[in-house]
């Protein structure tokens, strides 16, 4: 059973069965979902059930297909890389999730995903000419480099530090879609390289997300002083409505109550009880 718990920017999202469910976790868990589904089509022969997910320039341009600007990362090609791919973003997502918070993380991961997707439909329109992309490859690769700018000296297999790992894996993957001439491999690769690189370092863009992190918080605060007002209010003038009341009981007799100062003394007596359960 699934139990909603995201009541802090690093509590998980959900528990399942106790167990913690994070953003990196939820990412996982889809492209597994997506790849099987890919997978059942091509072995029901019913080809090309989810290509509409993939990004394609001229569907975005002609067609409207905006939807792809965001969703053709949930397509991977049917290998075991995948499998590799996903444990390689497991074990280093996390980490990213919980260095940068849950939100910024989301909005990285949502910028790393769009960014590229963007500019390319923008050569596109420039160019004339239709260009597709489909896969987590750059998009994960981007987010080892924002583990290694987070995390420098992290130690990896071998000893190897996560610094120098990233640096290896960029210079392979940008060398072997230079081979392959891989174009809008390579143009996806190093534009979220860029992103990454300007949300983590760059003091122009981190000093805004921390503005807009405390501005947040400044407006929740905000918030619950306004709460807390309004309930002093509420209760101000619930003690101006019930006092006359315990001032006719103490003259009178509580048999001297009307049926509505009954009711009213009442309704103040289970108020009083449920702010005392609260505290």
């Amino acid at each position: 059973m699934a139990v909603w718990t995201a009541q802090s920017d690093d509590d998980p999202l959900f528990r399942v069965q106790g167990y913690g469910v994070y953003v990196t976790e939820l990412l996982v868990a889809i492209y597994i979902v997506f790849f099987v589904l890919e997978a059942l089509s091509q072995a029901l022969g019913i080809q090309g059930l989810l290509a509409e997910l993939a990004l394609s320039t001229s569907a975005v341009t002609g067609r409207g297909h905006v939807w792809q600007l965001l969703t053709y990362p949930l397509l991977n090609p049917l290998s075991g890389w995948f499998a590799i791919s996903m444990l390689f973003f497991y074990g280093f997502g996390r980490e990213v999730e919980r260095g940068l918070g849950r939100k910024s993380f989301i909005t990285l991961y949502a910028s790393l995903t769009v960014i590229p997707a963007l500019l390319l439909t923008c050569l596109s329109l420039a160019t004339h000419q239709a260009y597709a992309y489909a896969g987590t490859d750059a998009l994960h690769l981007s987010l080892f480099v924002a583990f290694a700018l987070l995390y420098p000296d992290a130690s990896m297999l071998f000893g190897v530090l996560a610094k120098w790992g990233a640096a290896i894996f960029v210079v392979l993957g940008t060398s072997l879609f230079i081979a392959g001439h891989q174009w809008t491999d390579l143009e996806f690769l190093w534009i979220d390289i860029g992103v990454v690189t300007a949300a983590i370092r760059l003091p122009v863009v981190s000093n805004f997300a921390a503005w807009m992190e405390e501005r947040q918080e400044h407006e929740r605060q905000l918030r619950v002083q306004a709460q807390i007002a309004e309930r002093k209010r509420i209760e101000e003038r619930r003690n101006q409505s019930i006092d006359p009341i315990l001032d006719k009981i103490a003259k009178q007799g509580i048999q001297s109550l009307t049926r509505d100062e009954r009711e009213q003394l009442e309704q103040a007596r289970l108020e009083l009880l449920k702010r005392d359960q609260r505290k």
